[in-house]
């Protein structure tokens, strides 16, 4: 099979999954280099180190947790797109190219989902150590409220729902993806499920920062203030 027309450039990728990659990691950094900062300055309190620990400590659990849900986010996205593939793309004589590609990133993703350890994904618990840590009527009365909005936004269905419904709107809708997919070329097919992983991922991360950021920049303030 001829792999050469319509090459892909750097700058493409460059444009299309280097940097939204980039931006995505670089909004969870943000946590860790507060929380460095907050480490380096010179406390002599050990309540007070112990909170900066937890905060760090926090980070990388919200870090286990955004990887975790984003990985499942494109796990589902690519169970939709095989289960149902013309709702998204052409059929065509080689539609079984790339639909065989759907599978086998398919199950890539199921089995990433496997290998993670669900307790490294629970951040509820340092809430739990915020509030003993910091105070309970502090915490209560600065963060309970964004704590539990975070709780409802996670365990609303509708929400996670309206979330996965626009994301298949907005690859339908994408002419590059489209165009790739429709393809009959490998590198090109691969090329457009690497456009819609970096969607799905910086669209999750978009959305999870939407009510995660708020409580995370107020627990970072209440641990300088301490």
């Amino acid at each position: 099979m001829e792999n050469t027309d319509n090459s892909i450039t750097w700058y493409q990728i460059t444009t299309d999954i280097i940097i939204p990659i980039l931006s995505i990691l670089s909004t969870l950094i943000i946590g860790i280099i507060i929380a460095i900062i907050l480490k380096r300055r010179e406390e002599k309190g050990k309540s007070k180190q112990h909170l900066v620990d937890t905060y760090m400590e926090y980070v990388n659990r919200r870090i286990n947790k955004y990887l975790y849900d984003s990985t499942a986010f494109v796990y589902d996205m690519y169970n939709d797109i095989y289960d149902n593939y013309e709702d998204y793309f052409k059929a065509h004589s080689n539609s079984h190219l790339a639909t065989n590609l759907v599978k086998e990133r398919r199950e890539k993703y199921l089995k990433q989902i496997e290998e993670f350890n669900i307790v490294d994904v629970n951040w509820t618990f340092y809430t739990i150590k915020f509030s003993l840590l910091i105070g309970q009527a502090k915490y209560n009365k600065e963060a309970k409220a964004l704590e539990e909005k975070i709780t409802q936004e996670i365990n609303s269905e509708q929400s996670q729902m309206n979330f996965l419904l626009k994301l298949k709107k907005e690859i339908k809708e994408n002419d590059r993806i489209c165009e790739n997919m429709n393809a009959s070329n490998t590198n090109k097919i691969e090329y457009g499920l690497d456009m819609i992983e970096a969607n799905v991922t910086k669209r999750y991360n978009q959305y999870q920062l939407s009510f995660f950021k708020p409580y995370d920049e107020k627990i970072a303030n209440l641990v300088d203030e301490y």
